[in-house]
């Protein structure tokens, strides 16, 4: 199952793989927080999830955020509207 797959490579800091397999399947973070998570019917694997520290799941959200970077989002600081004459 690909959760399995996915906690064992990101309790094990492969977080490159992780981010891989996600990439594989087109998969994106918030498919497999918000989706994947709430479809999973094997209680384990949800608990596995549990178990992974903050570090671990920051770690992960911060790669795959660095390697995923949406092309729409704001500049930080900019103001909308707001022009530079």
């Amino acid at each position: 199952m690909i959760l399995q797959q996915l906690y064992t490579l990101i309790s094990k800091d492969h977080m490159d793989e992780a981010i891989g397999l996600l990439d594989m399947f087109h998969i994106t973070n918030e498919m497999m927080k918000e989706h994947l998570m709430d479809l999973c019917m094997n209680k384990k694997t949800q608990e596995m999830f549990d178990k992974l520290t903050p570090n671990q799941k920051s770690a992960f959200t911060r790669n795959y955020n660095s390697s995923h970077k949406d092309p729409i989002q704001k500049v930080k600081g900019a103001k909308k509207g707001v022009s530079k004459d």
